[in-house]
């Protein structure tokens, strides 16, 4: 009996009507879950278990599984305690990030990564992605208090806290926050938010060079400039997508934001007009958030974007080496750069993607020379045929750490019911990429 045969039969009180139990679009025998408690979930992944089933938390995971199994909680998304005075809160994990702001809105405050509106809460902190602000802000673990948790024997579990100052025991937060979704499903989070800055100011440049870019940047962090965001990104990225709405002839465009008081903003700006005046000025779609942390579309063909994380105070000196690996306008592909946090990021578009050895020769050459600095490589985003790659990059390259990551696997889930694409070495053999669509 397959496992939506065994929810259909099976007697749990909220997965009775036909919204929680639904077939998934364009995807032949895939259905998705959407539980609305914890409870459920917990449930709904022991039968998994039991009936050695495989899920997975993102569409795009769930369809490279042989039976597409995707587990929404969309509907879980009520708040179970909000302490504005204490910059806490404790939300269950379906709540999209849009929600979420407009709720801390309220009382002027704000969880301050910014993400797209309709990504879910969980999603953020089990990828632990980077947002526009990493650099100046953190990552979202950097925010989590403490975890609800549901285990696939089915058990519901807790750690950390709903204090700020909460040091008792392991921090088995770091351990989840950053696991997609692979040790198990986080229903719940107390967060720590922050007052909401009184002024935000954003330029957008038109930029020749990228020494020069990258020098105008130093420059704005060495004087002091309450730098929130900055992103730097090649023409290439967006190619054909509509993103700017100049027709300008330099290779990057540059994006900086500030925030702060409001007098203090108003005061730094007439030097930063007068600092800005060489440079064009971009106009930017205002969906411009979304495109620039997204590398592609839910449900559309992947594209494969390689991240790079650099030593501190690097990212010129290895800007320049990587292109000198991947010559940018010559392959067709779009460099994205986030220097307050020393990452970067090679994208290209599912149509024109190179074939994997091609990548997997410069990749090794290049990832060499920057392990050995002590940076990192990984897979952000990829399609299937990508998978040996990603299963040599994507997990620590050092053997013993390899083996510690796959025996935490095992330990919290043995049985292999949760599915992540971003981590493919250590699944079930014979539940790897083998069926991707």
């Amino acid at each position: 009996m397959d496992l939506k045969a065994v929810i259909s039969e099976t007697d749990l009180a909220a997965l009775q009507g036909p919204e929680v139990l639904q077939p998934m679009p364009g995807v032949d025998g895939g259905f998705i879950l959407t539980p609305e408690t914890p409870d459920q979930v917990a449930q709904l992944l022991h039968l998994a278990q039991t009936h050695g089933s495989c899920l997975a938390l993102d569409p795009d995971d769930a369809r490279r599984l042989p039976k597409p199994v995707w587990l929404n909680l969309s509907r879980m998304r009520a708040v179970r305690k909000y302490r504005p005075a204490d910059l806490t809160l404790t939300v269950e994990t379906g709540i999209s990030m849009g929600t979420l702001n407009e709720l801390l809105m309220q009382d002027s405050l704000w969880f301050p990564l910014s993400y797209p509106d309709e990504m879910l809460l969980s999603d953020v902190l089990a990828e632990d992605t980077p947002a526009l602000e990493t650099g100046r802000c953190g990552y979202p673990r950097d925010y989590v208090l403490g975890l609800e948790i549901a285990a696939p024997d089915g058990q519901i579990t807790k750690c950390g806290g709903e204090v700020v100052k909460n040091v008792t025991g392991y921090d088995l937060n770091k351990l989840y926050t950053g696991s997609h979704h692979t040790l198990g499903v986080i229903t719940a989070a107390t967060l720590k938010v922050n007052a909401r800055p009184e002024r935000r100011q954003q330029w957008i440049l038109d930029v020749d060079h990228l020494p020069e870019a990258l020098d105008l940047i130093r420059q704005l962090r060495d004087e002091g400039y309450p730098l929130v965001r900055c992103e730097l990104v090649h023409r290439n990225r967006f190619r054909g997508r509509g993103m700017f709405a100049s027709t300008s002839e330099t290779a990057w465009v540059l994006l900086i934001e500030m925030a702060g008081y409001d007098p203090h903003l108003r005061q730094m700006a007439p030097q930063l007009k007068k600092r800005f005046a060489p440079y064009e000025k971009e106009k930017i779609r205002p969906q411009h958030d979304r495109q620039l942390l997204r590398f592609g579309e839910p449900g559309k063909p992947l594209p494969l974007a390689i991240e790079f994380a650099v030593p501190h105070g690097q990212v010129a000196h290895w800007a320049e080496r990587l292109l000198q690996y991947f010559p940018v306008v010559e392959h067709r592909h779009g460099l994205q750069i986030r220097p307050l946090a020393g990452l970067l990021w090679l994208v290209w578009q599912p149509t024109d993607v190179p074939h994997p050895d091609i990548v997997d020769s410069a990749i090794s050459r290049f990832s060499s020379e920057l392990v050995q600095a002590g940076g990192h490589v990984q897979l952000a985003e990829f399609p299937p045929a990508y998978v040996k790659l990603a299963q040599r990059l994507n997990l620590p390259a050092d053997p013993h750490l390899r083996r510690l990551t796959e025996a935490i696997r095992k330990r919290y889930d043995p049985a292999g019911v949760l599915f992540s694409r971003k981590l493919p070495m250590i699944l079930p053999e014979g539940e790897h990429h083998d069926a991707a669509k």
